[in-house]
């Protein structure tokens, strides 16, 4: 919508988007490196190339290094500030033919041919034995061939050889049918991650978070915060994964007899914290294919300590394992594995803990949104 304020710009310009498409007639002022645009209403990104034709015929092109937008404020409409950077006709016409070379392969996609990658699995190269699962498990579960799944530090899904890695990680991170993010310390520690899942979350297509075992689901801050993830740890949520990939691919999965040898694998991945006496009795209470009391003890434990934790001012609890376990009718050594297991899951806060039978005690803290 055109500003008040437009009367008063004297260049008139064409802006250029990356994917050939324009803006035209667009009112602005050009000094030096700086470009003012008053309509605020218009999409200008980093990228963007603006054009201005001289009286005399000239042109003049600017690459737009920072869009500079500000909201309307003290009865001056929202509008451009643009930092920009100029460009040689020859600069130019190198972006319209890569603009024109993307056209031509979305428009052989569209019509019919069958886009490179449909899985895109983001990952710290820390975490690549769990990416090397996941794969197996796909492969197995909907008979994917390799050529479908794009994971970078895994053979047989790199990029080919000679491939702009920039390039073609963001056109696959944008275009791939179907995002995985494995989320872990590792990869919350990596900027690619990071990027990689921001990029992907900016498109609005698919794209489904996977925690590995010890990863709470309030590792993921913002946005991403509103994205359901799904659990490495847990079969009913990794068969669930498995739907849904093949629903999303139009697809169907195989039998889950087939693919339940790959289940074993995640059940072997480390959980930080807890020793190797405890972790399969781990897995089973986080796993609708553990005990079928499961999900009710587990419930019933933190209700217990939630109880216990508002009589408290830090919402703390102290206690035996055996103590507990009378009050719910179990073992101490089931109530140890529930508190490690809603520590995973970021119920409470695990200060301390000596032993884990009948003489083992625990300190937490239940967070007060919980207690």
């Amino acid at each position: 919508m055109p500003s008040d304020f437009d009367e008063l710009m004297p260049d008139t310009m064409t802006i250029h988007k990356p994917d050939g498409k324009t803006l035209e007639e667009v009112r602005g002022q050009v000094s030096g490196n700086q470009i003012i645009v008053m309509d605020g209403l218009l999409v200008i990104e980093v990228g963007d190339i603006a054009e201005r034709r001289a009286s005399n015929g000239l042109r003049d092109f600017f690459e737009v290094t920072d869009p500079g937008f500000h909201e309307s404020v003290a009865g001056i409409d929202a509008h451009y500030q643009m930092r920009v950077r100029r460009i040689s006709a020859g600069d130019f016409q190198m972006t319209q033919k890569k603009a024109a070379a993307s056209s031509v392969e979305e428009g052989l996609s569209s019509s019919g041919r069958k886009t490179a990658i449909r899985i895109f699995i983001s990952h710290s190269s820390a975490d690549v034995q769990v990416a090397k699962d996941l794969i197996a498990l796909l492969r197995s579960a909907l008979n994917l061939p390799a050529s479908d799944i794009r994971c970078t530090s895994v053979d047989g899904h790199r990029l080919e050889g000679g491939a702009n890695t920039e390039d073609s990680l963001r056109r696959e991170v944008r275009d791939s049918e179907l995002f995985v993010g494995i989320i872990s310390q590792h990869s919350l520690g990596s900027l690619y991650v990071l990027f990689e899942l921001g990029a992907r979350w900016g498109t609005q297509r698919p794209l489904i978070p996977l925690l590995v075992p010890g990863t709470s689901p309030d590792v993921l801050a913002g946005p991403l915060s509103n994205i359901n993830a799904l659990r490495l740890d847990s079969d009913a949520q990794i068969h669930q994964l498995v739907c849904e990939i093949a629903q999303k691919l139009n697809m169907k999965a195989e039998n889950h007899a087939v693919y339940s040898a790959n289940l074993g694998a995640f059940r072997r991945i480390d959980v930080p914290g807890v020793d190797n006496d405890h972790k399969e009795g781990l897995r089973n209470i986080l796993s609708a294919s553990g005990p079928t009391r499961g999900a009710d003890m587990r419930g019933t434990v933190l209700a217990v300590l939630q109880q216990r934790a508002r009589q408290d001012p830090a919402g703390k609890v102290s206690a035996t394992f055996q103590e507990i376990a009378a009050e719910i009718g179990t073992t101490p050594g089931v109530v140890h594995e529930i508190l490690l297991a809603l520590r995973t899951d970021g119920e409470l806060e695990l200060l301390h803990t000596e032993g884990s039978g009948k003489d083992g005690v625990f300190e937490a803290r239940i967070p007060m949104r919980r207690a």
